[in-house]
């Protein structure tokens, strides 16, 4: 459906977004945030959301996800898995003499 003229998101990878589709009469497709450098796409967290056909981003029936490791989670507990790599991180570097 290429006849919407919506811009992405602030951020949005205009290689990662979903063609649109309707639902309950609703033009919406899926769109993925760009990949950070210097991360294999393995690696790579991303913001995922859905946009209406108005521009909208959704936030109450299907909010904004952190999408990392084939796992999509809230911002929220995104934050608490980035806090948890960083202490085994030092963990790891600790067991190895590094620290």
């Amino acid at each position: 459906m290429s006849a919407y003229a919506i811009p992405l998101p602030p951020g949005a990878d205009p290689g990662h977004v979903d063609d649109w589709e309707i639902v309950d009469g609703c033009p919406i497709r899926m769109v993925w945030s760009e990949k950070p450098n210097g991360l294999s796409e393995d690696l790579a967290p991303r913001a995922v959301c859905a946009q209406l056909g108005d521009g909208r981003v959704t936030v109450e029936n299907d909010p904004p996800e952190v999408y990392f490791a084939d796992t999509s989670m809230s911002a929220d507990d995104a934050r608490k898995v980035a806090a948890a790599l960083i202490e085994v991180a030092d963990l790891a570097d600790l067991w190895a003499g590094q620290r």
